[in-house]
């Protein structure tokens, strides 16, 4: 329960800030999944309950949520998983990745992002392929100008950086896991808090919750921890084959999640919200591309407005949300 206790069990697996157990960190992203301790028994990581009693929202429900994850274990119905090994995106592949019926792709940038750095694919068959960049580039090109259906995370960042940089506009784009979380689950992925400053406090993290490994966690996967990204002293070979096991996983868990996710989509019946979230998309990506001008004053008057208009449907929703209580004795 919460980071210290991580640190005790695990040691070297869980970030500290170089200062021991005063400066372990990283139970948001890590919370809900098992490690192998350096005592051997399994520890499956989550949140403290004091800090949800200071911030329920999403806490509470995570906390439930690993719980419960931690009873499928000991009872056996929550099988470990594993990541198969990645192939190299060759002639062969990109044919293969043509004749699936959804395809899921990732590109990582290098740290300046002035460039690519490699991109990823998984299709139906769920074998990531990899493409390292600029050698694979006019292959992974072919696939991302083919009709074939495409899921991203996050579409908003790949799709500006390949239109960006390479000019190159993807087609068939139809899902996006980030915008598909939001659309099943506004509540858990909230909205972000205003610090005293007045801008985006560095806390407000917690309520958004997106990454794929946390979505990872609240579905039914039992994967290992899989974002070791390349340290700054990692030998050049080295770098590259952390950042290719962590690409061949991301394109493997958008494609599981979306498998998961669209069909909740219809039961939920949120397919409206979803898709017209999914239409703002090539609107941000512009706005990305331009970069984004501003009126302020016509931002502030704008602002006055919606605020007013928000605390009026807030006391209404109240009203009507106390009356459905009343009436039903929940």
């Amino acid at each position: 329960l919460g980071n210290e206790a991580a640190w005790a069990l695990l040691g070297t697996q869980w970030p500290t800030a170089g200062r021991g157990i005063f400066g372990a960190k990283g139970i948001e992203e890590r919370r809900g999944y098992f490690w192998r301790s350096a005592l051997g028994p399994w520890v499956l990581a989550t949140l403290h309950p004091a800090g949800i009693l200071r911030k329920p929202v999403p806490g509470h429900y995570l906390l439930h949520h690993d719980f419960r994850r931690a009873r499928l274990w000991l009872e056996g119905k929550l099988p470990r998983e594993s990541i198969p090994e990645h192939r190299m995106l060759d002639a062969a592949g990109v044919r293969i990745l043509k004749q699936h019926t959804l395809v899921a792709y990732d590109v990582d940038t290098k740290w300046d992002m002035t460039s690519l750095a490699m991109h990823g694919f998984a299709g139906d068959d769920l074998i990531p392929r990899i493409g390292l960049f600029p050698g694979n580039w006019p292959r992974a090109r072919q696939v991302l100008l083919s009709n074939v259906p495409k899921v991203g995370h996050n579409g908003r960042f790949d799709l500006s950086v390949l239109q960006k940089l390479y000019n190159t506009k993807v087609v068939n784009y139809l899902h996006d896991t980030m915008t598909l979380w939001w659309a099943l689950e506004p509540e858990l992925a909230g909205k972000e808090e205003a610090s005293e400053e007045g801008g985006a406090s560095g806390g407000s993290s917690r309520q958004t919750r997106k990454a794929l490994a946390f979505m990872a966690s609240v579905y039914s996967f039992n994967l290992p921890w899989w974002k070791n990204y390349p340290k700054d002293d990692d030998p050049e070979d080295v770098a590259r084959d952390k950042l290719m096991a962590v690409n061949a996983a991301d394109v493997w868990v958008t494609r599981q999640l979306a498998s998961s996710m669209l069909p909740e989509i219809e039961r939920c019946d949120v397919g409206r919200q979803y898709r017209r979230s999914l239409d703002l998309l090539p609107r941000m990506v512009n706005q990305h591309l331009r970069g984004l001008r501003i009126d302020d004053d016509l931002r502030i008057e704008r602002e006055k407005v919606l605020r007013v208009r928000q605390e009026s449907t807030e006391a209404q929703v109240q009203q009507l949300g106390l009356a459905y209580i009343q009436e039903h004795q929940l």
